[in-house]
């Protein structure tokens, strides 16, 4: 052992690592102990203790000292006289301190308690707990939120930062909140209460308090007569027992009278005054709360009132809270001088009520008994509650809603009366207050199911039905209905004005009522006219159906699918890509902006693609298509069409000879392309012209400057005026000039070949005039530089014999003597190498180098290359869009349709057709446009290569995804069915009942409105059973299901997957694994059943969430909880089958078979009952769900079945 003594200056002063006794005496020492158990004496003065390791003692005598032990705790530290410092990091530490030996502080990472001579406290680590004793005590938290206690005597609370709870004890304490959101109590004696910055909740006491600051909610729990003042910032004031006098003062208070005749005064602000109590337990106090603090559930207070209370709002948008027997006065505010009162005023209650002057609005959100409500001559804004109400609006433009709670179901009587009314059955689930006729935004109801009846009466009215069965009679004028149920009934007498029905489901207008206009507002649905003149228009991007009359369509500014069937439909697009798939009979279609695509089918349709870049194919019947404005392309089909792109470069494709195309002068770079002879009329201003198909052909040009491209056959291409540019393409071609300065292409996108070009036939080339054009691609021997000419003059030779073309050391070689062309690729090597003959000067023209030009150009000649996998069909069409995002559509017959490279959209129609997208993000249209579906389904092949895009299938008919194809979409009105593949696809169901199943992959299915089944099958699966009665199964993998609306039944099957029941009445089967149940709106099931006796590895253990006893089941079946005696049905029959217990060790020695831990939430099978553990055999009992937050359950919440798992 070491003894180290110091001197009376200041030392430094370090032990050893033994037990050393170390001692300062006079001076401002600093002691440090290291290892070893050792005793350190400050002596005089302001000294530093730390001990170090080891069980130390530290004594800092005499002086103000600091007194320093870490985390291995067990030391004694004894400060002495003077004010010390205890810097603490062990609770295990002892510290004695003597009274009246100074203000001592202690400085503390843990939680901890002052002993009785301590005075002060402050936290330094995290989260932790901080307690005074009965002395004048200073306690500071740290920046996280802290517990601080301080007892008894005056006390200094101090929150610093974090979400604090700070309580000041007895006495007249000064309390702090000062950063974050905080909770401060005064308890008895004269506080000080600071809340700081943030949203706080402060209680009062017994006696008067002070309020200073940002102060957020304020509670006087004494029974005295008050006087409050709120003073500036936004305030809560809870009054409390006795008759007060309460002031928010300025900014936007909240004030609760509480029991006793109470006058509250608002002041300046939008003020919230209750006049009576408010309960906790209903939910209203945390909402009321939430609405000043950000957050409810803190607090919980009630009081009752036996008085009738004055409620003075003063200036601001105030709230007032009252029954029967108070008295509101509402004073007329014209902050603006415009003769208006410029304050909104909210009246809530829950008995009948008619407001009075200067009040705009009334809620019966609290309450539970039908009421009467009446507004006045302003603008109102009425809610009732869920029970059957009478609500009247009066004079003004009123709106009403029958239910306001979401959900609700009360049977409704709403009066519009005078003024424009926005009248609503039941919920409308969304804070926008402009839904007027433009109709912009998308609106969420929530739907009730409550039958109400709507009267509009005078007025420009809007009526909403949202849920049951409802009659709504708009009255007078111009009126705008809302349906969300098919059973609606509107009443709308005839010369009644111009009225507009919106529908969210499928719906038939009315008979007898003369309505003008139904606008379909949901994904998928059908909307129905009656035997007036109706107009019918989709408000959303949609798929819409029209019936076998003469519809009128009108889409929106979305994407939208029209099949017009049959009938003289009039479709309308407006914005947006939109598809029309016109069917039988003469239609008129308009697509409007966006880039729209075309299916016109049988009849002589009228097509004005209007701006954008559209495709518009005519099919059978005699055609108009106007392409409008930018690029577009058309294609008249069988018929006698007349085609006009308008501007823009525009691609013609003519079918037949006596089609008309219309181009005006400047319009754009246009093309036709035919398969069939062909001349550009010299009164339409087309530049181009592409041969088709497989026959020979004449393609001839006009005075304009044109590009004329064979097909892979002989043809003869004759230019006409202008300086023009012949492409033979494959076959041996008869190219002439004619007059200009004419070019003579010979371009592909590879290497010469022979069977590319054939020999050419140039009949008219003239010396210094026309050129030769070659590709470096094609003629890959080259190396002169791209321009006219040769740069390298070895290159190009002239010779008298074609053998001597064949030895030349030159690349392109010309026989003068019989006019013959030649590339030789290989040189001097005898022969041409891969070369061969392409053309032949019938005239002999001395031609020179000079007259060639080296072009880098692929030129516009017609792949004329397959992929290997497609299948050539027999007598078949073939269209092959090469590069760019083509729209290709067969027609009647056999058709090859090949997309080729860019983002296609293939059509396919009647006949075998085979369908290649290539390379990009295809879509394929699988049209249901014909009189032998099933041939279609059987005969349309699409062939995708693997990892050349995303591809779309877009089907009016049952469908099965092919490989490499990842989407699938189903249109139409029909039950159809969609079925993937092993990649991770995309199925989305239409309207109808449909069966999607996504096999392997990671799917996301989604099934619309309809009774749908959708199987998720291999994979981590995604199933959306959105509208109807739906069947969700997720197969393996770790699968997510919703329900949507309407009553589904989940089942999640193998590995942990999460079921979302959400509106409806659903059922919930988790299967193997631990999966989660989320209950969702309605009464819902959650369901435990296997193939066999019960077995923890069927089950897993599954978390219940959102459960509501006497609202959700649990339902046990016999097949699994084999042991069960009860009978089926609701709850036990044998009362001792269930038990509620407060541990897991109490479930496992339990006598009933279905044990639940109300402390934990845990639900346990219980086999062997008071055995040990929960079965005699393992896995054949156990625990089985956890209820999140151990929500309440009883036996009467567990439903008994018989059914066994197939």
């Amino acid at each position: 052992m070491a003894r180290i003594i110091g001197t009376l200056g200041n030392d430094a002063l370090s032990g050893t690592v033994r037990d050393d006794v170390i001692e300062g005496l006079g001076g401002n020492d600093t002691l440090l102990g290291l290892e070893g158990n050792d005793a350190l004496f400050g002596g005089d003065g302001n000294d530093r203790l730390d001990g170090g390791p080891g069980n130390d003692a530290l004594n800092g005598e005499t002086g103000n000292d600091t007194l320093i032990s870490d985390a291995q705790g067990g030391r004694v530290l004894r400060g002495g006289a003077g004010n010390d410092v205890y810097v603490i990091s062990n609770i295990t530490d002892l510290i004695v301190e003597d009274v009246g030996a100074g203000i001592d502080t202690v400085r503390s990472l843990q939680n901890f308690e002052l002993e009785p001579t301590l005075e002060n406290l402050v936290l330094t680590g995290t989260a932790i707990r901080g307690l005074g004793n009965n002395l004048n005590n200073r306690v500071t938290g740290n920046l996280q939120g802290n517990f601080l206690l301080g007892r008894a005597g005056d006390d200094v609370m101090i929150g610093n930062g974090g979400n604090d709870f700070i309580n000041g004890g007895t006495g007249n304490d000064n309390l702090n909140g000062n950063f974050d959101d905080d909770t401060l109590r005064g308890a008895a004696g004269q506080d000080t209460v600071e809340g700081g910055s943030g949203d706080d909740l402060i209680f009062g006491n017994d006696a008067s308090f002070n309020v200073d600051g940002s102060v957020n909610l304020l509670v006087d729990n004494g029974d005295a007569r008050d006087q409050i003042n709120g003073g500036n910032g936004s305030d809560v004031i809870f009054g409390g027992l006795g008759n007060d006098s309460i002031t928010g003062g300025n900014d936007d208070d909240g004030i609760i009278g509480g029991s006793g005749l109470d006058t509250l005064v608002g002041g300046n602000g939008n003020d919230e005054l209750f006049g009576s109590g408010i309960e906790n337990s209903s939910g209203n106090l945390n909402n009321f709360v939430g609405r000043f603090r950000g957050a409810g559930g803190l607090v919980t207070v009630s009081f009752e009132n036996d008085g009738r209370d004055v409620l003075i709002g003063g200036e601001g948008n105030d709230r007032y809270v009252v029954t029967a027997a108070d008295v509101i006065d509402e004073s007329f505010v014209d902050r603006n001088r415009d003769g208006r009162d410029d304050d909104i005023d909210t009246v809530s209650t829950g008995v009948d009520w008619e407001l009075g002057e200067n009040l705009e609005n009334l809620s019966f959100l609290i309450g539970s008994d039908a009421v009467r409500g009446t507004g006045n001559r302003l603008a109102n804004i009425i809610e009732g509650n869920s029970r059957n109400n009478i609500l009247s609006g009066g004079l003004g433009s009123d709106r009403i809603f029958g239910d306001a709670s979401e959900g609700g179901f009360g049977n409704d009587t709403i009066n519009g009366d005078e003024g424009n009314d926005f009248l609503v059955g039941d919920d409308l689930g969304s804070d926008d207050t402009t839904l007027g006729q433009a109709l912009t935004d998308p609106i969420t109801f929530f739907t009730g199911d409550g039958n109400d009846t709507i009267n509009g009466g005078d007025g420009r009215d809007t009526l909403v039905g949202a849920g049951g069965s409802n009659v709504l009679n708009g009255g007078a004028n111009d009126d705008f209905y809302f349906v969300t149920s098919n059973s609606d009934l509107i009443r709308e007498g005839q010369n009644g004005g111009r009225d507009s029905v919106n529908s969210f489901v499928d719906f038939t207008l009315t008979a007898g009522s003369e309505i003008e206009e139904l606008r379909v507002r949901q994904l998928g649905i059908t909307g129905f006219g009656n035997e007036f003149n109706n107009v019918i228009r989709v408000d959303i991007g949609n798929v819409f159906v029209g019936t076998s009359g003469d519809n009128f369509l009108v889409g929106t500014d979305t994407e939208d699918v029209f099949y017009g069937g049959a009938g003289n439909d009039t479709l309308f697009g407006f914005a947006g890509d939109d598809t029309f798939i016109a069917g039988t009979g003469n239609d008129t279609a308009s697509g409007g902006d966006g880039s729209d695509t075309f299916e016109a089918g049988d009849g002589n349709d009228t097509i004005d693609g209007d701006a954008g870049s559209d495709t518009i194919n005519g099919d059978a019947g005699d055609d108009t298509l106007n392409g409008g404005g930018d690029s577009d392309r058309l294609n008249g089909g069988v018929g006698n069409d007349i085609l006009s792109g308008g501007t823009g470069d525009d691609v013609y494709t003519v079918e037949n000879p006596l089609d008309q195309v219309i181009e005006a002068i400047n319009e754009g770079n246009d093309t036709v392309r035919t398969n069939f002879n062909y001349s550009l009329l010299t009164t339409a201003d087309v530049e181009n012209l592409v041969l088709t198909g497989a026959i020979a052909t004449l393609g001839t040009g006009n005075e304009l400057n044109n590009t004329i491209t064979g097909n892979i056959t002989a043809n003869t291409l004759t230019g006409n005026g202008g300086n023009d540019t012949l492409g033979g393409g494959g076959g041996n071609d008869t190219l002439t000039g004619g007059l200009g300065d004419d070019s003579f292409a010979f371009l592909t996108g590879s290497s010469f070949s022979a069977t590319a070009f054939g020999i050419d036939t140039i009949s008219d080339f003239a010396v210094g005039v026309d050129s030769i054009v070659l590709g470096e691609t094609t003629f890959s021997a080259l190396q002169s530089a791209i321009d006219n000419g040769f740069s390298v003059a070895t290159e190009f030779a002239t010779v008298t014999s074609d053998a001597a073309a064949a030895t030349s050391a030159a690349f392109i070689v010309y026989n003068t003597a019989n006019g013959n062309l030649f590339y030789n690729s290989d040189g001097a090597t005898v022969g041409f190498g891969t070369g061969a003959q392409f053309a032949v000067l019938t005239n002999r023209a001395n031609i020179s180098a000079a007259d060639f030009e080296i072009s880098a150009s692929t030129g516009t000649d017609v792949d004329i290359t397959q992929p290997e996998t497609i299948p050539v069909i027999e007598n078949s069409n073939l269209l092959n869009g090469g590069g760019g995002d083509d729209t290709l559509t067969g027609g009647v017959g056999n058709d090859r349709v090949i997309g080729g490279a860019g983002n296609d959209r293939l059509v396919s129609s009647l006949g075998t057709d085979v369908l290649s997208g290539g390379d990009g993000d295809d879509i394929y249209f699988i049209s249901a446009l014909t009189t032998n579906v099933d041939n279609l389904s059987l005969t349309t092949t699409i062939f995708e290569r693997a990892n050349a895009g995303i591809d779309t299938v877009r089907s009016a008919i049952s469908y099965e995804l092919g490989s490499n194809l990842e989407r699938l979409f189903l249109l139409g009105n029909s039950e159809i069915n969609g079925v993937g593949n092993d990649l991770n696809n995309t199925l989305t169901g239409n309207a109808q009942a449909n069966t999607l199943v996504g096999r392997g992959g990671n799917d996301t299915i989604e099934g619309g409105n309809g009774n749908d089944t959708a199987i998720g099958d291999l994979g981590d699966d995604v199933l959306s059973g959105q509208g109807g009665f739906d069947a969700l199964v997720g197969g393996a993998g770790n699968d997510a299901l919703y329900g949507g609306a309407g009553n589904d039944v989940l089942r999640g099957q193998d590995n942990n997957d999460t079921l979302v029941g959400a509106f409806g009445n659903d059922n919930l089967i988790g299967g193997g694994g631990n999966d989660q149940l989320n209950s969702g709106a309605g009464a819902d099931s959650h369901t435990f059943l296997s193939n066999r006796r019960f077995n923890t590895a069927d089950f897993g253990i599954d978390t219940i969430v959102g459960f509501v006893s006497d609202i959700d089941k649990i339902s046990l079946n016999k097949g699994s909880f084999q042991a069960l005696a009860s009978v089926v049905g609701s709850g036990f029959s044998v009362a001792s089958e269930f038990a509620k217990v407060g541990s897991d060790a109490a479930a496992a020695s339990s006598t009933a078979l279905i044990v639940y831990n109300t402390s934990n939430g845990n639900l346990f099978y219980n086999l062997n009952r008071a055995g040990a553990g929960f079965a005699n055999v393992a896995g054949e009992g156990g625990q089985f769900a956890v209820l999140a937050g151990a929500s309440l359950l009883n036996a009467s919440d567990f439903q008994i079945g018989n059914l066994v798992d197939a």
